[in-house]
């Protein structure tokens, strides 16, 4: 496959709303969107979203206010971002199973104008709203009872083309203006506001076409939520730029999963890291390489995957926050690491007193810009966490990882979970890359426990696969086989599930939380005979 040359717009032409609209002019029949059981092609998202754009307007939304989304995978999510966009207003897109306190403190961060979200959702935000001064008004998505003591006014999405058929809208949107406030998982702690300008969003998508080859020719399957970045900033957004169509899925679902690749005639999908063992986990099948997909993004290298569902794995290293930074030449791939620096980041890996390291020494990973408007402005109300961030110019991405001696970079651990034992820095990454090799695992997850020392003893919590059952001494032989005596883990908890973001993250803090409790299973307790 030959690689693919992405046109680079100049600085002041990197603006999303710009882009839809000069695709809408030069193919507004071509197909773009499939959601919902229904495609939609580039001009009807461009005058659909002008529409909504409008009738937000009416409704007082003006530039450089904040528009929160409380929606899965449906086109009204599609229509409100593009639609917000158009008016220079920022996008805020909040996981629709949010409650309570989370829920409280990012509502009250981001600072609303309006909400759109669905009628069954009103009751989940009504005790938040007397604490958010500057919201307006609340669009809600499908009919549903609404209490009328809100103290806001409630419009029906429906409604919004008609409310704004007089609205003019001023000049749009720069490529310096934030397009998205997009809250970090909380894979480590409180959500931060991470904010992503046009110019940003745009640069992310050249960069995921290049990693991924993309080109106008493509199908994409994504089955991941659109209120985090995958789907939009990594889907629909480079789909726009390309040209190419994007098939969104309600959610994900291993046992539809190729299915839906089949259907949609997919020739690139999304996956996550988390999702690799489960599709892996699923009965073959003589249908499992009769699909038109040819790339996965994004998962770390598996051998076993590729062959059998005939895919190559797409490595790269980034974050929300800072861009891909690193990805895989497609004609110099090295599988498991995630590829070199890209040719407009500078990244180097480095110490605690941010000193670089060597080639081969494990250090935290940090990245900078060679060009403007290409990484994330901060976050969001928090200058102080922005500059500890961004300190010493380097942005510090919180991952642990080395560059061999090709200068292809290895990603180790995230900072927080890597677990000290006995004088040795364990991986929690390749921990559970081991247990999930049990035949009885469908997926694990290991994190750090206090030990009697002032060091950790490793933790880990498995799911077993439907209708298996993980013997925890049977599973801690099968690992003694495979990991060094050091990374065998002493508690073992058996879990229904585990606890995850809506972009299918790990949420291990929460598991850092529950550590050792009564059903918990230590090797050492009993006359199980310790590694």
């Amino acid at each position: 496959m030959q690689a693919v040359e992405v046109p680079e717009l100049k600085l002041e032409e990197r603006v999303i709303t710009e882009i839809l609209a000069r695709r809408a002019g030069e193919t507004p029949d071509a197909p773009f969107v499939h959601i919902g059981g229904r495609t939609y092609s580039y001009g009807e998202i461009h005058e659909l979203s002008l529409e909504i754009a409008r009738g937000l307007s009416a409704l007082g939304v003006t530039r450089g206010q904040r528009v929160v989304m409380m929606l899965g995978n449906r086109i009204e999510f599609l229509l409100g971002w593009f639609g917000t966009a158009m008016l220079g207003a920022t996008i805020v897109p909040i996981n629709p199973e949010w409650k309570a306190e989370t829920l409280s403190y990012i509502l009250t961060d981001a600072e609303p104008t309006a909400m759109i979200l669905t009628a069954g959702l009103v009751d989940t935000v009504r005790d938040v709203l007397p604490q958010l001064p500057t919201l307006r008004t609340l669009v809600l998505c499908d009919a549903g009872p609404v209490q009328p003591r809100t103290g806001v006014r409630v419009v029906d999405w429906p409604g919004l083309p008609e409310l704004g058929k007089d609205a003019r809208l001023d000049d749009g949107p720069r490529f310096d203006d934030p397009l998205a406030i997009l809250y970090s998982s909380g894979t480590t702690g409180r959500p931060k506001g991470i904010v992503m300008p046009h110019a940003h969003i745009y640069s992310f998508g050249i960069q995921w076409s290049r990693a991924t080859n993309f080109s106008g020719a493509d199908v994409l399957y994504a089955p991941t939520p659109l209120f985090y970045m995958q789907a939009t900033v990594l889907g629909v957004v480079p789909t726009l730029m390309a040209g190419a169509q994007v098939h969104i899925a309600p959610r994900f679902s291993a046992t539809r999963y190729w299915d839906d690749v089949r259907a949609c005639g997919a020739t690139i999908t999304h996956g996550q890291f988390s999702l690799v063992p489960l599709l892996l986990k699923q009965p073959p099948s003589p249908l499992d390489r009769q699909h038109n997909c040819t790339r996965l993004f994004i998962a770390k290298s598996n051998a076993e995957f590729e062959e059998r569902f005939g895919v190559r794995i797409i490595e790269i290293y980034g974050s929300s926050e800072s861009n891909i930074v690193c990805y895989n030449p497609w004609d110099r791939h090295k599988p498991g690491s995630a590829g070199k620096a890209a040719p407009n980041f500078d990244v180097v890996i480095v110490d605690d007193q941010d000193r670089v390291l060597p080639q081969g020494e494990i250090g935290e990973i940090v990245a900078r810009p060679r060009e403007p408007y290409i990484i994330s402005g901060g976050y969001y109300r928090r200058p102080e966490v922005t500059l500890e961030a961004w300190r010493n110019m380097w942005f510090h991405c919180g991952d642990r990882g080395y560059f061999d001696e090709d200068g292809y970079v290895y990603f180790v651990d995230r900072k927080k979970d890597v677990i000290r034992r006995k004088g040795e820095n364990i991986s929690s990454a390749e921990v559970e890359r081991q247990v999930n090799t049990h035949p009885d695992v469908l997926e694990s997850a290991a994190v750090p426990v206090p030990a009697e020392t002032a060091e950790d003893e490793v933790m880990v919590f498995v799911v077993p696969r439907p209708g298996h059952t993980v013997r925890p001494g049977e599973l801690i032989e099968h690992l003694r086989g495979i990991l060094p005596r050091f990374m065998v883990p002493r508690y073992v908890e058996i879990i229904g599930e585990l606890p995850k973001t809506g972009s299918m993250k790990i949420e291990k803090f929460k598991l850092r939380e529950l550590g050792v409790s009564d059903t918990t299973w230590d090797r050492e307790a009993g006359s199980y005979v310790s590694a």
